[in-house]
């Protein structure tokens, strides 16, 4: 099962990411600068993330013919289960033991839904940059180039089963079902000369 997160959780993961980086939301316009996705307070994403390929993510949707990138998919969790829906049952005694406790990989859809889709799943689980009470599966596996265009991406959290942040109560907007959940929805643009 697929589940699509509300555009009022995606914005939340964003803020709690940028949060997490240390960058002012204020400065929430990023460039793709070569393989760097580097915020305009100099914050480079390759550098903090610890890695060499192209990133993409809200702020940063350019990748070079050619070349490797990734998909930074954020999910951030409150210290505590101080909110959680009924029948909730944690698996650990934190949200994020309860979320490393479910958590079974990252799926990526290149160009969902057209002839030229294709799928990737990483499940090394080790792999998973933890910050905090912050996951980001950037770290996770590295995509094939793309061709020149522009290109629909979809991550989604692969879980083995309902995760909640402990943040609020509703489901939507503070759990990850069993299956897979949209993390990241985007475009890329794939120039010839970058």
């Amino acid at each position: 099962m697929t589940k699509r997160l509300g555009v009022r959780r995606m914005l939340a993961i964003a803020l709690a990411l940028a949060a997490a980086a240390a960058v002012p939301t204020a400065a929430f316009a990023g460039t793709g600068d070569g393989n760097h996705c580097t915020m305009p307070d100099g914050t480079d994403f390759n550098e903090l993330w610890g890695v060499s390929e192209t990133i993409v993510w809200w702020m940063c949707s350019d990748v070079g013919a050619g070349q490797d990138w990734r998909v930074a998919e954020g999910w951030g969790m409150n210290e505590t289960f101080k909110k959680v829906p009924k029948g909730f049952v944690p698996a650990g005694e934190t949200p994020l033991d309860d979320f490393l406790a479910k958590f079974i990989g990252v799926k990526v859809v290149v160009d969902p839904g057209t002839s030229g889709e294709r799928q990737y799943l990483f499940t090394d689980t080790s792999k998973l940059r933890v910050n905090g009470t912050s996951v980001n599966g950037v770290t996770m596996g590295v995509l094939d180039p793309l061709s020149v265009g522009t290109h629909a991406v979809e991550a989604y959290w692969r879980m083995s089963g309902l995760h909640c942040d402990g943040l609020g109560r509703d489901l939507a907007a503070n759990c990850l079902a069993a299956g897979d959940s949209l993390a990241f929805f985007g475009g890329v643009t794939v120039s010839p000369g970058n």
